[in-house]
């Protein structure tokens, strides 16, 4: 069975709204829909604007067919400009390094559907660069049973790790060590990529 993942161990944190609790949850049946790309560097780009200026595509949805296919629907974020279209003579899929086939551009160049086949038992990395002015999208992932002993576990103190949601900063004060620095649920959800990136598989949360 394929499984894309990162687990959750402990929990609490002050504003955690239901919805981000659930999905934080969603373990082992299916795929943890909680990232939506990888922050991840980029050759060429527009001039002018660093990597990390430029839009990046979002996961839409995906999920497990047959235990070893991998079926995904990336996406423009919703704020992309009308003028920024997605064309399949400008993507580039590759899976593990290596050039790979199954990934097409929808019609209106606002999504890319992927169905990868065939996939063995283990780790793998996928990357799509679909235009010049798009960050590179990076997902990962394991396929085979999951086991704890294999886990690679990443503490949060989560009022120190990223402040996603700034609705929610009530009597933040950065310059003071006993007050909220302003991180969140949102913001662990924002960097699950960037978790990802680093080989994390399971998360361990405190407030």
């Amino acid at each position: 069975m394929v499984h894309e993942r990162v687990a959750v161990v402990g929990g609490g944190s002050r504003g955690i709204p239901a919805p981000c609790v659930k999905r934080i949850l969603r373990l082992g049946v299916g795929f943890l829909l909680l990232c939506c790309a990888c922050t991840s560097g980029r050759q060429g780009g527009t001039p002018g604007k660093t990597s990390l200026s430029l839009p990046e595509l979002v996961l839409e949805s995906a999920r497990i067919d047959g235990g070893n296919t991998w079926r995904l629907t990336v996406a423009l974020p919703p704020d992309a400009p009308a003028s920024l279209q997605l064309s399949q003579g400008d993507l580039h899929v590759t899976l593990d390094g290596r050039e790979r086939d199954g990934c097409v551009v929808a019609q209106d160049g606002r999504k890319i559907f992927c169905t990868l086949t065939d996939l063995a038992e283990g780790f793998h990395d996928l990357r799509l660069e679909a235009a010049p002015r798009l960050r590179p999208f990076r997902r990962t992932v394991d396929i085979g049973p999951w086991d704890w002993r294999n886990a690679v576990i990443y503490f949060i103190l989560t009022d120190r790790f990223f402040d996603g949601d700034p609705t929610n900063d009530f009597d933040v004060d950065r310059n003071q060590k006993g007050f909220y620095h302003g991180g969140d649920f949102q913001g662990i959800i924002d960097k699950i990529g960037y978790l990802a990136e680093l080989g994390v598989n399971a998360i361990w949360i405190t407030p």
